[in-house]
């Protein structure tokens, strides 16, 4: 094993007065790069961060487990062993358990070769087995004795393995292990489809055929439902039932699923393969000879690029409907569609064989083997950074708003990997596994979010700068800086405006008659044409690469538990920890980035992805290459097109949170010809989008519901998130129930969108008014603040007959307090305000932001007038956003008042506190105040607007010190204290009699 690479001296940081900023900069040490790294996150959107979960896991109890004694004998049958991950494990295995007797790799044949060249080319001569001290002749020698290549197709019956091969895997194989596949995020669906999900149900019946009936199968973590699992994604095998993105209930079948995509393929190959289609590509290929400069071309270049082209609409059309079935099934892209499928397949034959599925977040660069920095996957981090290196300034990393979370990178080193696969199917060989092994960096104290990395790659390659020619070009890459922003910014000022810019003038010209200019004017238009289609298709690679990583460096994805493979290798003696190490809490990641990963990209990945660059510059340049060979132009068409978009409009649909924009499009879309019959078993009532929601709001309104507040939770919530996955907009249980009726809700939709449509048409000075409302000058709201407090005095004193009672026990002298009281009423908010006269003057109040704070005027009064503090209510928002508002105005010096019910109860009970309360209380350290209101709900009931009586209490009980919650809840894990906390208070309130 290689040494791990140490990095490179730098001289040491000088306090001169005149040093260069850059200069002092790449001289920090770790600890001072990851302190600046800290404070550029800063302002970035929300940090995101976590708590390190304890490292001790519940199987590091049992009896010891030694990798080398269990494999002693085994005979592993390897799928992939040709691809990153297949490598590195062959390594491990070869390298540190050679107590394995045999291991079999099955190889398809392809390009000419057999199985046994490419063993030798692509595994023997790689630099994973080439490149370490000795280990050359090692692995030729060892190789011989201890691999033996099988000729096949995973995709295919019985593997596509001769007789004698299959019977002998049949009888001799311990364990089946999988890791094949397709690991471009969106390449064609047959492609993908095919590698993914058919070759996996092959995989699946050879091994119900064999003896052992024991398998490994290697996922992703990125199949995780985020609609789901929003904070942290267990351990947990992927959910069968899950909702749409049209927001209809499914229980996915996923041989249905397979067949219904495999017709679909089946009908648009056979679409493309009509003859009028080959018409129709031959004239486009007449064209696209013509915009090159090959008037002259033959007739068989014609027709070859026909069919070039042909192919390439076709995979084109193949990528789009593998983007739209994932899409449908709440997923980013169609590699994490057909690997959720993979997996719903492998547990479908749980009951007969045995099985466990191993899932990898960002596989990166190696750590310890085969040596410290191997890499040579470009499907991570590296074509982000090879953008930054050709001088891309803009990367859309930041959340839209500051208060959400950025984005987690989970990085995990391959061999990290490797070694959790092979814990996982030593387990598996033992009896004792567990179904999911998510082998993520998980928890980690400083995650890495895009920005970070950005940083860290942009110091790393100023260090590289330093070494070229002073001088023009080094002084401006090295401090024309890329920055992340909001895809918002990106999309209005980045790569997507420039393309479409280029898409019209590139049209522009195509259609310019240049006959009737001069020579020297066709020449300039022809230079200019070669120009602009050059850059055409250097943003169309940019843009490609950018929305491919959108739904990982923007969107984001919840942490990845991981303590399933930590507890695995904390069983290991000390000897095997070290040579089967997986513990991603072991190294330091931001020295990690630093030294070993962005070193390995500029080695090994770079020089990959210049070359295809290289052949995207060739376009320009081969309309002045009339002597170019026609197969040369054919290849570099090839090369450039077919991993490329040839319409790029239409690739991404941009999701927008104006609600009733997306109602109206949505609602105005035409059903799709080929959709065909769904590979779904649907439980939903509609398939159609509003119309879905119309035919929930005619089904609450066929039954004799006058009061919306009576139906289920259940029903609400899923009236809810269907109305949040279609419009874009977050309504909850609680918002809905103010509605109260069916009706009224039908009526605010159709207010949304007669407001929508009244701002849509106004003239160029027309505002567009955010619903976060504006900030009143000092001037203006102090007045106009104190004229409604006075106001709401008066009323509660001279309308309302209040009773008080222990208004000894309001704490004068403390304002850090969380006062706490029951709600049923819009009475409740100015009731307690009044009650505590001048200690509460100051006052705030948690309001729903759904409810108070979801118009421009409502934003705008509320807000500066009445000190209402917004909160996200529902369980789609974390604690910490949610109530992010709220330990802002603690600090200010509260006192802070919250309805922990969540809403109103229409009849005057107190129902459960929500756990948020004591999230609040925990981590505010504030003391608390309980309140116990009464017959509010009879003077003023929930959703009326005249008062129906006059007389309410006000009963105080004893403050509740914050330490004497938190001396009742020592020892217990975060959730069980917040549920002790939040309970004690509700029994507080309870116990206190009404006035």
């Amino acid at each position: 094993m290689a040494t791990r690479k140490k990095s490179k001296g730098a001289p040491k940081r000088t306090s001169a007065p005149n040093a260069d900023p850059e200069e002092l900069l790449e001289s920090l040490s770790t600890e001072e790069l990851r302190a600046y790294l800290a404070r550029r996150e800063k302002g970035a959107g929300e940090p995101r961060t976590t708590k390190v979960r304890t490292q001790t896991t519940g199987q590091s109890s049992r009896e010891p487990l030694s990798v080398h004694e269990t494999l002693r004998g085994k005979r592993i049958f390897m799928i992939g062993g040709t691809g990153f991950l297949g490598r590195i494990m062959l390594y491990m295995l070869l390298k540190n358990a050679t107590e394995v007797e045999k291991i079999y790799v099955l190889i398809r044949p392809t390009h000419g070769r057999t199985g046994n060249d490419r063993l030798h080319h692509e595994i023997l001569e790689s630099p994973v087995f080439t490149l370490g001290e000795g280990d050359r002749e090692y692995f030729a020698s060892i190789m011989k004795r201890k691999v033996q290549v099988v000729e096949g197709d995973a995709s295919r019956e019985d593997l596509a393995m001769n007789a004698e091969d299959a019977k002998l895997l049949r009888e001799e194989a311990d364990v089946v292990l999988n890791t094949a596949g397709n690991v471009e995020f969106n390449p064609p669906l047959d492609l993908s489809l095919n590698a993914n999900a058919v070759a996996t149900r092959a995989v699946l019946d050879f091994v119900e055929s064999t003896k052992c009936k024991k398998y490994v199968h290697i996922s992703t973590c990125y199949v995780a439902d985020r609609s789901i699992h929003r904070e942290r994604s267990p351990e947990k095998i992927v959910a069968q039932r899950i909702l749409t993105s049209s927001g209809n209930e499914i229980v996915i079948d996923p041989e249905r699923e397979i067949a219904d995509a495999q017709a679909t393929i089946a009908d648009l190959k056979q679409l493309y393969e009509n003859p009028r289609k080959h018409d129709e590509y031959r004239e486009q290929a007449v064209r696209e000879l013509h915009r090159i400069g090959r008037d002259d071309a033959s007739d068989r270049l014609v027709e070859k690029t026909a069919k070039n082209l042909r192919t390439m609409a076709l995979r084109e059309r193949l990528i789009k409907e593998g983007k739209e079935r994932a899409e449908r099934l709440n997923r980013p892209n169609v590699y994490t569609y057909t690997k959720t499928l993979a997996e719903l397949l492998v547990k479908s034959r749980g009951d007969r064989i045995d099985y466990t599925i191993v899932r990898p977040s960002i596989v990166e660069t190696s750590v310890r083997y085969p040596f410290t920095g191997w890499n040579e996957g470009i499907q991570g981090s590296a074509p982000l950074m090879f953008l930054v290196y050709k001088g891309h300034r803009m990367l859309p990393s930041l959340a839209d708003r500051a208060d959400q979370p950025n984005a987690i990178l989970d990085f995990i080193p391959v061999d990290e990997v490797a070694a959790g696969t092979i814990l996982a199917m030593t387990a598996l060989l033992r009896g004792e596994q567990s179904e999911i092994y998510q082998l993520a960096a998980g928890p980690q104290p400083s995650p890495i979010t895009p920005g970070s990395l950005l940083n860290i790659f942009q110091i790393k390659l100023r260090e590289r700068l330093n070494a070229e020619p002073p001088g023009l070009v080094r002084f401006l890459k090295r401090n024309l800086q890329a920055y992340p922003v909001t895809r918002r910014t990106f999309q209005r000022f980045s790569s997507p405006r420039t393309l479409k810019w280029l898409q019209r003038a590139r049209t522009r010209l195509e259609t310019l008659d240049t006959s009737r200019l001069p020579p020297a004017g066709a020449n300039l238009v022809g230079r200019l044409e070669t120009g602009i289609e050059k850059f055409y298709q250097l943003s169309m690679f940019k843009n490609r690469i950018f929305q491919e990583f959108m739904p990982f460096i923007n969107e984001g994805y919840p942490t990845f538990e991981n303590h399933n493979a930590i507890g695995l290798w904390e069983r290991l003696s000390t000897e095997e920890r070290e040579q089967f190490h997986f513990n991603p809490f072991d190294f330091d990641y931001t020295e990690y980035l630093a030294d070993i990963h962005i070193e390995a990209v500029f080695e090994w990945i770079f020089p990959v992805l210049e070359k295809r660059l290289n052949a995207i510059n060739k376009i320009g340049g081969d309309r002045s290459r009339k002597d170019e060979s026609d197969s040369r132009l054919l290849g570099t068409l090839q090369t450039v097109f077919a991993p490329s978009d040839l319409e790029f409009r239409d690739r991404l649909h941009i999701l927008r949170r104006a609600t009733v924009e997306r109602m109206r499009k949505r609602a105005s879309r035409p059903a799709r010809k080929d959709q065909g019959e769904s590979a779904v078993t649907k439980t939903g009532t509609n398939t159609d989008d509003f119309p879905y929601i119309e035919s929930h709001l005619r089904r609450f309104a066929g039954q004799n519901v006058a009061d919306m507040g009576e139906l289920s939770d259940d029903l609400l919530e899923q009236l809810a998130r269907h109305f949040e996955l279609i419009t874009g907009m977050r309504l909850t249980v609680e918002a809905l129930r103010e509605f109260r009726t069916p009706s009224r809700l039908r009526k605010q939709l159709t207010r949304w969108q007669s407001d929508y449509e009244r701002t849509r048409q106004r003239g160029p000075f027309g505002l567009q008014l955010s619903p976060d409302g504006a900030q009143l000058p000092a001037w203006f709201a102090n007045p106009t603040r104190d004229f409604l407090y006075q106001l709401q005095m008066w009323f509660y004193r001279s309308v309302l007959d209040v009773r008080l009672a222990g208004t000894e026990n309001i704490p004068l002298n403390n304002q850090n307090v969380i006062v706490v009281a029951n709600h049923s009423s819009h009475l409740d908010y100015g009731l307690i305000w009044y009650s505590l006269g001048d200690y509460g003057r100051d006052m705030g109040i948690l309001a729903a932001r759904d409810y108070f704070f979801d118009r421009f005027i409502k934003s705008t009064f509320f807000g500066n007038l009445l000190n209402l503090v917004p909160i996200e209510r529902g369980e789609n928002a974390g604690y910490a956003e949610s109530l992010k508002h709220a330990f802002a105005y603690l600090k200010r010096g509260g006192p802070l008042l919250i309805f922990p019910e969540g809403t109103r109860s229409h009849d005057g009970k107190i129902k459960p506190f929500r756990h948020g309360l004591g999230y609040l209380v925990e981590k505010s350290g504030a003391d608390v105040l309980p309140i116990r209101l009464s017959n509010t709900h009879q003077a003023l009931p929930k959703g009326k607007t005249v008062i129906r009586s006059t007389r309410v209490g006000v009963r105080f009980g004893e403050l509740i010190p914050y330490e004497s919650l938190k001396e009742e809840t020592r020892g217990l894990s975060p959730t069980r204290t917040y549920h002790t906390i939040s309970n004690r208070l509700h029994d507080a309130v309870v116990a206190l009699p009404p006035v």
